[in-house]
């Protein structure tokens, strides 16, 4: 029973990072950070990703996580929307997470310098438990209802972010409207340094809060003559990660993953994902000049 009780909270806490999409390197897909990212590319985006983990404590079967999002800005208005979907199928179907988003941004300007860009987040999930590793075969479903609220601060190649994951959630998850300002929220902050024409930088913090745990994620990643993309990073209470990829003029691929690792339910797991970015062209955007990771 003790290692029943331990497999359900081990369920729900891969849940939580399913539901959140908090991803193991955002600074390539900011958008499953914070929703103020849709349109911040000034044209049409394209991201898609897969994430696979598993536990080599528990000796189950692999967790699988999918997902597309397309985001565009509408110059005219200076609003930026963006599309989602997710898929999550843990551990063999034990649990599935289906999930449909609906993000709105408004970028504010200030002399073209800074930018101040107020956003929000619907999210509809369908999420299902299967008793079968109890030996029965019911199933539990519920479906439920998320609104997000963010913003992003911007100069130059500076930014600054919040994001509060559960401003309301239909499953009636908190006992008040404002305990997901406390218990459910991300911070993320970067900047890009151009070190020289061959050489771009880019430094990231991340923290995250959820109602059982809290985590701290610094990044460091390098652009090298205009393709090569190589990098890293450790989550304070989970993984250190590698990445490495290769940038095309509007088309991006990185492949990122741990080191085994022990999380904060005393698991060892392992954890690679795939992303490909691509950038639908907008003959106003110079797609040659490689600046601000975030707007790829």
């Amino acid at each position: 029973m003790k290692r029943q009780i331990t497999l359900v909270l081990f369920l729900l806490s891969i849940g939580l990072r399913a539901q959140n999409l908090l991803p193991l390197n955002p600074t390539f897909s900011m958008l499953s950070v914070n929703s103020s990212f849709a349109g911040i590319s000034e044209g049409t985006r394209v991201q898609g990703s897969y994430s696979n983990y598993w536990s080599q404590s528990m000796k189950m079967k692999r967790t699988g996580i999918a997902g597309v999002v397309v985001d565009y800005y509408h110059k005219p208005s200076a609003s930026g929307l963006a599309i989602a979907t997710n898929y999550a199928d843990i551990f063999g179907g034990l649990k599935i997470d289906k999930q449909f988003s609906f993000s709105y941004s408004k970028h504010l300007f200030a002399k073209r310098k800074f930018r101040f860009i107020p956003s929000l987040r619907y999210s509809y999930t369908n999420s299902q438990v299967r008793y079968s590793w109890l030996g029965e075969s019911a199933i539990a479903s519920r479906n439920y209802h998320v609104l997000a609220a963010g913003f992003l601060f911007t100069y130059k190649h500076f930014y600054l972010g919040y994001t509060t994951n559960e401003l309301f959630n239909s499953s009636g998850k908190y006992s008040d409207p404002f305990s997901s300002l406390i218990r459910n929220n991300v911070w993320n902050m970067s900047y890009n340094w151009i070190y020289n024409k061959h050489l771009l930088l880019n430094f990231a913090m991340y923290y995250s809060n959820s109602s059982s745990s809290g985590n701290f994620q610094l990044s460091f990643h390098a652009a090298i003559d205009k393709h090569i993309i190589l990098g890293g990073g450790v989550q304070i209470n989970d993984a250190s990660f590698l990445a490495a990829g290769y940038k095309a003029e509007r088309i991006s691929v990185m492949l990122m993953g741990t080191l085994p690792y022990n999380d904060y339910n005393g698991f060892f797991y392992n954890w690679w994902q795939l992303k490909v970015n691509a950038r639908i062209k907008n003959k106003k955007l110079v797609d040659s000049k490689m600046v601000n990771f975030e707007t790829w």
